[in-house]
């Protein structure tokens, strides 16, 4: 395709992006101490959270480990753009009427938290609660933990200090790639899985706590909010960069700023309605991990214009920029179609390279204020890849000399190259089955048995159901009766 430059100024930024991703992730850090919580009941406990850094002795850094972003090379962002020190990102999230980063990170916090709420302003106070009533619970009102009587480990003062020191470590290490002039996309995503990873310290420790005590919202945790302030700060930063005329200077931007949501996904179902064994299908779901690995990695890490906020077996949605409010016609800066023609292009890449048999869907939603839209866009998508094949699509044969043979029985597509064979797989449905095995045996899986611990549920339980329905006597007309509905009192009666 012709070369399109919006990538390409996204690379040049991705040390920015990813600094901004950081902020937006601990912007809230002071949330993770008891007395955040304690504050919030009746208790009368002197602790500001957004001036956690204040409390600290010495005070904690800001500056001295971020002060590199002010002085990006060849950075479009004008010096007054950035607040005067970086603690004002943590001091001032919630605050109005701010211009320049600071109100982009306004805007992402504000979608994060205040927005989703629809609540009026005078009623959007943090309600009280005691606290032997402050429990983390699940979405469905299940408590899970009493924060006071069980704490975990964040509230505690140890806890906090590896917090803190956490923190310090993820940043001095990003300042080090940044300075280093780091270019390796894998090095930016080996740093941003020590912050966000399943493994993450920092990520551990914001999902022990609440972020939100309004009741009855004791399932919000500190992750959930920082994560999602994270996701759309940095592509509000991403969608600034793009325009040349972003008005920085302008103190509404926190009300103008909208995002768009990018969609991506391939027909998982169809893999495993055609599975044959068990291990076309589990082979085929490591391919398909691989596939939305790569391609998060491209969203998130190698341009840093969106984070993930959604991911199921099939369907993933990244955060995206969007055209402002004051933008009443597609923005030319951010040129949709040249975006979705761009990056159906890279997902079409990986997608071929990895041999799958489907194509993938990328879809660009409307601007929104809100991620309710996340959910028209999940359907949607859905729509489409219902039919694997719902545009055409150049599926990988096998080598030359096996352009011959029975159709697989798993695919459905390609020669298996074996005319005397049905049953034989062709050579990349073969592959997956196999490397599945390999992987068992080799211990890169870390199951004690191949098959029924990861179909399991997290419980290691697991239920066989057999059902069995023989239809030729209903066909030869023996069991005609039988299809008739009879209430068990007349059953009864005539029996």
């Amino acid at each position: 395709m012709n070369y399109f430059a919006p990538p390409e100024m996204l690379r040049h930024h991705r040390p920015l992006l990813l600094a901004c991703e950081a902020i937006g992730l601990v912007h809230m850090a002071g949330k993770a101490r008891a007395e955040f919580l304690q504050r919030q009941s009746d208790e009368k406990v002197d602790y500001d959270y957004k001036r956690w850094h204040n409390y600290e002795q010495p005070p904690f850094p800001w500056d001295g480990l971020l002060d590199w972003v002010k002085q990006f090379p060849n950075s479009s962002i004008p010096p007054n753009a950035w607040p005067s020190s970086i603690k004002e990102f943590t001091e001032k999230h919630t605050d109005h009427g701010n211009n320049g980063l600071l109100g982009l990170l306004q805007a992402g916090h504000a979608m994060a938290s205040g927005i989703e709420k629809n609540l009026p302003r005078k009623t959007s106070e943090y309600l009280k609660q005691l606290l032997p009533h402050m429990w983390l619970s699940s979405s469905f009102g299940h408590p899970k933990r009493n924060l006071f009587r069980d704490p975990p480990v964040v509230l505690t003062e140890r806890g906090w200090r590896e917090l803190v020191a956490q923190i310090r470590r993820v940043l001095e290490k990003l300042r080090s790639l940044a300075l280093g002039g780091a270019s390796e996309p894998s090095l930016w995503a080996e740093w941003r899985e020590q912050v966000i990873g399943s493994s993450s310290y920092i990520r551990q420790a914001f999902l022990s706590t609440l972020a939100e005590t309004r009741l009855p919202n004791n399932d919000v945790t500190l992750w959930d909010q920082s994560y999602v302030a994270a996701a759309l700060f940095k592509s509000a930063v991403a969608g600034a960069l793009l325009d040349n005329n972003f008005p920085w200077n302008d103190g509404a931007i926190k009300q103008k700023i909208r995002w768009r949501l990018l969609t991506i996904a391939i027909g998982s179902e169809h893999y495993e309605a055609r599975a044959v064994k068990i291990g076309d299908w589990t082979g085929t779901q490591a391919v398909l991990e691989d596939f939305f690995h790569r391609v998060s990695h491209l969203i998130e890490e190698d341009l840093a214009v969106g984070s993930l906020l959604y991911r199921d077996s099939s369907v993933a949605v990244f955060s995206f920029p969007g055209e402002r409010f004051d933008e009443s016609v597609p923005a030319p800066w951010l040129n949709v179609d040249g975006w979705v023609t761009w990056l159906q292009a890279e997902v079409d890449r990986i997608a071929q390279e990895l041999e799958l048999e489907t194509p993938p869907l990328v879809r660009l939603s409307t601007p929104t204020r809100s991620l309710v839209p996340l959910v028209r866009e999940r359907r949607e998508v859905y729509k489409k890849i219902a039919i694997p094949l719902h545009r055409s699509w150049d599926v990988r044969w096998c080598v030359p000399g096996e352009i011959s043979g029975h159709v697989c029985p798993v695919c459905q597509m390609r020669p298996n190259g074996d005319p005397t064979n049905k049953n034989k797989p062709c050579r990349v449905c073969q592959e997956r089955r196999h490397h599945r095995l390999d992987d068992w045996l080799n211990g890169r899986l870390g199951y004690d048995t191949i098959w029924l611990e990861e179909v399991a549920d997290r419980n290691e339980r697991i239920a066989i159901l057999t059902f069995s329905l023989d239809l030729e006597p209903w066909l030869e007309g023996e069991r005609v009766d039988s299809l008739r509905v009879q209430a068990i009192s007349e059953w009864a009666r005539f029996n």
